[in-house]
């Protein structure tokens, strides 16, 4: 039950009066007749324009507060995703076949080996916390020690992420952190960026294509077909042309008019020996 707040005037002016309440707080209220050492109860409270002031002063300290916790809030979500989300893999290829899940910053979330070696280099490595650069030299260290990795071998390093930016700077700064480290172990090794081989199962890496035969089933049964000789076409026998015999004259006997010598009869005049009446 709510206690009943009571007020004593303590003092009494002409247009307020100084009451004290049973909290033992003094209050200046409006005078509605009041004298000395009444007790009331319904009292009309005085509002200075400095207890406003105050009262907008609390307000806008809440407001602050409030919109530093949104911040805060927010900032926190960005940073969880950005230390703790998945964002990208890096694959490192020494003859173990590493590849690591990366947050946008670096940060090491996951190792697995993607062959044999590889399986045998993650389980032996304990990558929690560390940056990628720190994880890619100590799996190189241990791959040495291991005899995964000589004086003039190579190493693979290849990232992918949405981000194309991400992935090109990732990538040199692994290469970058493995070159400095590998250097200060006096380790000569190759550093390739944006590159990995497909790992024969022997321990020997594809550096050129090859060819693959896939025989079809049922073919191998089927006596193969004698390749089409081309079909030559002959060319048609030329008939000799026949030298055309000088046509006889009209009206005469068929007698050309040549003797056995091959005069024609013309005598050197040019008279051919016809008459005019023929």
């Amino acid at each position: 039950m709510k206690k009943d707040t009571t007020y004593l005037v303590m003092k009494v002016h002409t247009a307020y009066a100084v009451l004290l309440d049973n909290s033992g707080r003094y209050i200046k209220a409006a005078n509605k007749g009041y004298q000395t050492g009444d007790t009331v109860r319904d009292i009309v409270p005085l509002i200075y324009p400095s207890d406003r002031a105050e009262k907008r002063r609390q307000i806008i300290r809440l407001t602050a507060g409030l919109a530093a916790c949104i911040c805060l809030g927010a900032f926190g979500v960005y940073e969880y995703q950005y230390l703790y989300v998945p964002y990208g893999t890096m694959q490192m290829q020494i003859n173990p076949l590493i590849e690591m899940t990366l947050s946008r910053s670096g940060r090491v979330l996951d190792l697995q080996g993607l062959n044999a070696d590889g399986e045998v280099l993650a389980e032996s490595y304990d990558y929690k916390g560390e940056s990628a650069e720190k994880a890619a030299s100590g799996l190189a260290d241990l791959a040495v020690q291991m005899e995964f990795l000589k004086d003039g071998g190579q190493i693979g390093i290849l990232a992918d992420s949405e981000s194309s930016k991400w992935t090109s700077q990732t990538e040199h700064s692994v290469a970058g952190a493995l070159n400095e480290h590998l250097r200060s172990e006096s380790v000569t090794v190759e550093i390739l960026t944006g590159t990995i081989d497909l790992d024969t199962g022997d321990g020997q890496f594809l550096q050129d294509p090859q060819s693959v035969t896939i025989p079809i089933p049922g073919a191998q049964d089927e006596e193969p077909a004698a390749p089409e000789q081309p079909v030559q076409e002959s060319p048609a026998p030329s008939t000799p042309v026949q030298p055309q015999q000088p046509a006889s004259p009209s009206g005469g006997s068929g007698d050309s008019g040549y003797n056995a010598e091959g005069d024609s009869g013309y005598d050197t005049s040019g008279d051919s020996g016809y008459s005019g009446d023929d």
